[in-house]
């Protein structure tokens, strides 16, 4: 006789995690089995390969027992019976999930590229202004101590020798 729907998950959960099959039952949880988000993608996998489908993606994020995990899979069994293909399903959520990913990524570049061309704007106005602001200001006339074109503040002191008076 076949194994049921409800058999084989068990037999995978308890094959997965390295227990007797016993130890499985419709109500045990990921989490009463220690299972960390790695082990339940991985057990995904095991259960994907077992029933020759893809497990769509909104389902993969209920599983949280042996028993969501047996519903779902007899749920999509019956689809499948019905004549959907749950794997061509599952593909079209996963491209459509890429695309609004992608749409999303793009705008968040051109955003990015219009915040930064926006600055790059403001530093030329700024430099502009900064640059017409020193071309226009005024130079100082030239004095006797001026050497190298500076002005007179920049002439060496002229020191007065102290003489005693008298």
């Amino acid at each position: 006789m076949a194994e049921t729907v409800e058999e084989r998950v068990r037999r995978v959960f308890a094959d997965f995690k390295k227990v007797p099959v016993e130890e499985i039952t419709m109500d045990t949880t990921f989490e009463e089995l220690g299972f960390d988000s790695l082990d339940g993608l991985n057990l995904v996998f095991e259960l994907e390969e077992e029933f020759d489908m893809t497990i769509p993606d909104n389902q993969v994020q209920e599983l949280r027992s042996v028993r969501n995990a047996v519903e779902g899979i007899e749920a999509l069994l019956k689809a499948k019976e019905e004549g959907i293909d749950v794997n061509a399903q599952a593909m079209e959520e996963f491209k459509a999930q890429q695309a609004a990913a992608t749409k999303d990524r793009e705008a968040k570049q051109q955003e990015k590229r219009k915040t930064s061309k926006t600055a790059k704007e403001t530093t030329e106005k700024t430099t502009k202004k900064t640059t017409k602001t020193t071309a226009k200001k005024p130079k100082t006339a030239k004095t006797s101590g001026d050497k190298a074109g500076g002005d007179a503040s920049d002439a060496p002191a002229i020191e007065k020798e102290d003489t005693p008076a008298g």
